[in-house]
C-alpha cells in the first residue's frame, strides 16, 4: 500500500487518513476499477458503486483470501461476505447442487471454481475477477491469472519473493497479527 500511496500522491492525490481503504478509493477514481485492479496487491474483496455510470462493481483479490458472494434474480443482486447473509433473503435459491456439495465434502470449500456452489441461487466471485452490474446483468471479467509455464525458482528466488509479499502485507492501518499452523507456509512467513 505504501508504494501505491506514494504513486498516487505523485499523481497529485490527496490524502485525509492513512488508511488502505483511502488508497483504494483513490485509485479507482483515478485509474478506474480495472487499471486499478493491476496496481493492488493482498486481501480484499469489494463492492463500488460509481453513481455517474449507474454501476456497481464487486472485485475479489488475486487469490481468494477475502470471499465475495452474491445471488441475482432478475433485477435484484445482493452481495455479502458470507453465504448465511444471502440466506436472510426469501428470493434466494436455497436448491443443493450435487456438484458443489461434493466439492466440499472432499476439498472444504468450493469457491475456487469459477461458476461452483453449494445452492443454486449463491455464487462466489472467483478470485482474480472483477464484475460489472448494470441493474439487469452482472459480467464477470478475469484480471488475473496465475502463470503456471514459469521457470522453476530456486530457494533463493522464493525467500526474496517471499519477503517482498510479506513486507507488503505488513502495512496495514490496523494491529497486525500470524497465527502459525506449524506448516512450512506459516513458519515461512514468521520467519
Amino acid at each position: 500500500a505504501g508504494a501505491l500511496r506514494a504513486e498516487l500522491t505523485r499523481s497529485g492525490c490527496r490524502f485525509n487518513g492513512t488508511s488502505d481503504t483511502e488508497i483504494l478509493l483513490q485509485a479507482i477514481l483515478r485509474w478506474g476499477i480495472p487499471a486499478a485492479l493491476d496496481r493492488i496487491h493482498g486481501q480484499f474483496s469489494f463492492v463500488w458503486f460509481d453513481a455517474v455510470r449507474r454501476r456497481l462493481y464487486l472485485a475479489r483479490d488475486r487469490v481468494g483470501i477475502r470471499p465475495l458472494y452474491y445471488a441475482v434474480s432478475g433485477e435484484r443482486l445482493a452481495v455479502a461476505s458470507e453465504q448465511k447473509a444471502l440466506l436472510l433473503l426469501d428470493w434466494v435459491d436455497r436448491t443443493p447442487v450435487a456438484e458443489g456439495m461434493l466439492r466440499y465434502l472432499i476439498l472444504g470449500r468450493t469457491d475456487d471454481v469459477p461458476g461452483e456452489a453449494l445452492l443454486a441461487g449463491i455464487r462466489s466471485l472467483p478470485a482474480g475477477h472483477w464484475a460489472e452490474w448494470d441493474g439487469r446483468m452482472l459480467s464477470t471479467r478475469s484480471y488475473y491469472r496465475v502463470d503456471t509455464r514459469a521457470p522453476a525458482a530456486s530457494a533463493l528466488d522464493v525467500r526474496k519473493e517471499l519477503d517482498r509479499a510479506v513486507a507488503e502485507q505488513l502495512v496495514g492501518d490496523v494491529p497486525l497479527g500470524a497465527m502459525v499452523s506449524g506448516g512450512i507456509d506459516s513458519s515461512a512467513v514468521v520467519l
